[in-house]
């Protein structure tokens, strides 16, 4: 009886074979995956407007590679549901494969290559960094369409205004009109804005030497920083200029984190004590700081009536007290003091403890720069705290400008809220003790906001790395999820690559 039970079923399975042959039967196709919608936004046609933070910059340098890896292009190339492996150009791009290094550069025809990091030795955790060789710069897509309309060092009135001297916006040819004209011109169903942070940032990395608060546009140089009334009215003229466009377009606007924090303003401190202590030339430092004090003891023992309140500090490289030894820079604020023969005296001083000097500096301060009255630290290569102070108020202001913004929209924008995830970041921080931020853990990875194998920032200390931009990504999504509600599908940024650091070599 089994047998017979078997041979039935065995010729039920034939017949339904020749049923399905003969009907010519097609299997669907598995559905593919969707990334999801917004409920009450339209995100099918979203424009980018912003400065270097947006346009691709990585390691101080534009490159072919990291091109598709700044955020917008994530964002864009993730909605597009293309793969890594087929990306979608939608921003200006280079044709380089070492890059322009925008900070190093001084023309376009210049050929610094990004930077590079390295272990010198192999029994170090301190890494050091050089340049590569790179290539003139050109845009192999200038002119054409683009939704990233994010560019290298563009402030905001390089962005509003139709006669920009910025180079990267004039070498991509916007036409005869500003770019955010052009970025509206798209007629985008959706936006979102990066504005202010280049300002405050440039203003920053010229050590606070540009204008303070500009309040006339045509006045306008790079690193000047605009006032708080003029950068309202630019920032809602191109707010304005998107939603008056189409009534059915909405956008998103990043406020601005403390960019004081970033690993550039941050990774060196303001002692000299590591790069000098136990050197031959100790000696000569030390003789040099006595002969600069011998000559404000000359000084004042000849105007003793100077308060001493009004008087410079001396020049402290006594003993062997670690942390003490301030790097020497430059103070044009100190009061005046004079030679014997009526020449000033060098306005210079010890770093403060709560003051700023930036990155670049390391490569000089073990050699020619920051440890004798003449060869100070310029004014232009650290931030004072005064200046830390109006850095501090400035992105306040800004960002309190940007929630207003937010706020009367009638829920036609979203505020993505980098300043408090940035501080969220930056928990643990304490630069007077030397300890570093936390960061947060994703899936048991830890996210480090500064240059390391885990860290979010490139190279540069200004920019994100591929991992960075893709967390700041996923950010961008979390807000427009929760502002205009959706089921959208978010990017992982434990897929992204961090910062590759080198190993020692015995060519280094």
């Amino acid at each position: 009886m089994r047998t017979i039970k078997m041979n039935r079923n065995i010729l039920a399975a034939i017949a339904l074979l020749l049923v399905v042959g003969s009907c010519s039967y097609e299997f669907p196709e598995p559905p593919e995956e969707t990334v999801g919608q917004l409920e009450s936004a339209d995100i099918s046609k979203t424009v980018f407007v912003g400065g270097t933070l947006l346009s691709g910059v990585h390691n101080g340098a534009l490159t072919t590679e990291f091109a598709q890896y700044s955020l917008p292009q994530v964002f864009l190339n993730h909605f597009e549901g293309n793969s890594s492996a087929n990306w979608q150009n939608f921003s200006p791009a280079v044709e380089s494969t070492n890059g322009f290094n925008i900070y190093e550069n001084t023309l376009l025809s210049e050929t610094v290559g990004q930077y590079d990091l390295f272990y010198p030795t192999a029994d170090t955790t301190d890494f050091k960094r050089t340049t590569t060789e790179g290539e003139a710069f050109a845009y192999n897509n200038a002119g054409g369409e683009i939704l990233n309309f994010s560019f290298p060092k563009a402030q905001l009135l390089d962005l509003t205004e139709t006669n920009t001297s910025n180079p990267f916006i004039a070498s991509f040819n916007v036409g005869n009109t500003s770019v955010v004209q052009a970025a509206v011109a798209q007629d985008p169903t959706f936006f979102v804005l990066n504005l202010g942070y280049e300002d405050v940032l440039a203003y920053a990395m010229k050590g606070a030497e540009g204008a303070a608060s500009l309040t006339d546009a045509s006045n306008y140089n790079p690193g000047d920083m605009p006032s708080v009334a003029l950068f309202e009215s630019k920032f809602n003229e191109v707010v304005d200029a998107f939603l008056q466009a189409n009534p059915n377009t909405k956008g998103a606007v990043f406020n601005l984190p403390d960019l004081l924090k970033l690993p550039y303003f941050i990774e060196l401190r303001f002692d000299l004590t590591p790069y000098v202590k136990g050197t031959p030339k100790l000696n000569r430092i030390r003789s040099e700081a006595s002969q600069y004090n011998q000559s404000l003891d000359n000084y004042y023992r000849q105007n003793p009536n100077i308060p001493f309140e009004d008087r410079r500090p001396y020049l402290d490289f006594a003993a062997d007290r670690e942390f003490n030894w301030g790097i020497l820079v430059i103070d044009e604020d100190l009061p005046e003091a004079y030679y014997s023969n009526g020449q000033p005296i060098p306005k210079v001083r010890h770093l403060k403890r709560e003051e700023r000097v930036f990155y670049p500096a390391e490569n000089f301060l073990r050699t020619t720069k920051g440890h004798l009255p003449g060869n100070a630290l310029s004014e232009e290569e650290y931030l004072k705290e005064e200046d830390i102070e109006l850095i501090t108020n400035r992105i306040a202001a800004y960002n309190q400008v940007i929630a207003n913004k937010v706020a009367q929209s009638n829920g036609r924008l979203a505020l993505i809220d980098t300043h408090a995830y940035y501080e969220k970041l930056y928990e643990g921080l304490n630069l007077l003790l030397n300890r570093k931020p936390n960061g947060v853990d994703i899936e048991g990875v830890n996210f480090f906001p500064g240059i390391s194998k885990f860290g979010i920032f490139s190279a540069d200390g200004l920019n994100l790395n591929p991992r960075g931009n893709a967390l700041m990504t996923s950010i961008l999504i979390e807000t427009l999820e929760t502002t205009f509600g959706g089921d959208l599908k978010n990017v992982d940024p434990n897929a992204y690559k961090g910062t590759p650091i080198r190993a020692a070599t015995s060519g280094n």
